[in-house]
């Protein structure tokens, strides 16, 4: 009983994982994805974090499905899809969930954190409100 407490803080908060390629210097797919996706360009940085993905088979992938995956949910709640945009980000911060706080020079704790945020914001409003004027005046 004495460990139950540290047990659920691990699992909650697990300690990060250093795959080979974290610290790699970022290709230029790389940063031209996260450019897309830092200018709110959701549905085409699917694309470029796809190749990535597809093209790396080191663990270090989950980096890259993560960031797409987070991105495909901000698609999809510029779509009104609540459910794609939960399931997403979800799925998309389990793969980020054991990175380390940054990685190929991206702030994957700041991503991690901010996709919450959304995460938490767009449960908050419920499928009904997700395509209001609520959520758009939101900043990303």
């Amino acid at each position: 009983m004495e460990e139950l407490p540290d047990l659920i803080a691990r699992h909650i908060d697990p300690p990060p994982v250093y795959l080979e390629g974290w610290d790699d210097q970022p290709s230029a797919a790389f940063l031209e994805g996260v450019a897309l996706f830092n200018a709110g360009q959701f549905y085409k940085q699917h694309d470029v974090f796809e190749a990535l993905w597809m093209a790396d088979q080191r663990p270090i992938r989950d980096l890259y499905q993560g960031v797409l995956q987070i991105g495909v949910s901000f698609h999809q709640v510029e779509e009104g899809n609540y459910r794609g945009a939960v399931k997403m980000l979800r799925r998309g911060l389990l793969h980020l969930r054991t990175m380390p706080p940054v990685c190929q020079t991206l702030d994957v704790a700041r991503l991690r954190l901010e996709a919450r945020a959304v995460h938490d914001d767009i449960i908050a409003l419920g499928p009904d409100r997700l395509g209001s004027t609520i959520w758009r005046s939101c900043d990303r």
